[in-house]
This record gives C-alpha cells, structure tokens and sequence, in this order.
C-alpha cells in the first residue's frame, strides 16, 4: 500500500484516472478504494486534492508563478474548481493565502 500511495504522491499532478493506477498495480479499483481509505482516513479524490491544494500552497507562498501556472503545475484543469476547492480546504481563496503568507514573512 505504500508502494501506492507513494506512487499517487509523486504523480497527482498527472491527472491519472483511478482506474489507471489500480491496473498500474493489478489491482481492483473496489480494492484500492479500500486500501486508501483504510491508510488515508480519506477517499482517493479527497487524498489526491489535499496533495494537489498542499503544493499549491506552498507555491503560492514561495513563487511569484499566477494562479494560473500554479493550479496547471498541481494538475487542475479548471480554476473555479481549484479556487473552490482551495477555500473549501484551506478556508480563503489562493489570492487571500498569497497575501497572507506574504504579509506574515
């Protein structure tokens, strides 16, 4: 299981479908399902945007790249998706993070 949570961490920016990975691994997706949860408290789309909206963050407080650049990098396809999933995490939006990470350096 390690194997393949290590794997989902190296590669969440790829966008790979669940299914993907489980024939990457041979496994059943009801199988991996299982595993992630059991390992991760978490399903695997809540896993893989809380890897995503981690990076996020920290490109936002350490890069001068836009939110643009930053939400492709991490492997979301659709701003409004990333900006509600960002605050729905973090609890502001990734400008109001920038600006108060800036702010507290």
């Amino acid at each position: 299981v390690y194997e393949i949570l290590n794997y989902i961490q190296q590669n969440y920016h790829k966008n790979e479908s669940f299914d993907t990975i489980a024939e990457h691994f041979s496994v059943s997706t009801s199988y991996l399902s299982r595993l992630i949860k059991k390992e991760t408290d978490s399903t695997f789309t809540d896993y893989v945007n809380t890897l995503r909206i981690s990076e996020a963050k920290r490109l936002l407080a350490n890069s001068k790249d836009n939110i643009t650049t930053i939400y492709e990098k991490v492997g979301f396809n659709n701003r409004n998706t990333f900006i509600r999933l960002f605050k729905q995490i973090v609890g502001v939006t990734p400008s109001e993070y920038r600006k108060n990470s800036k702010s507290n350096n």
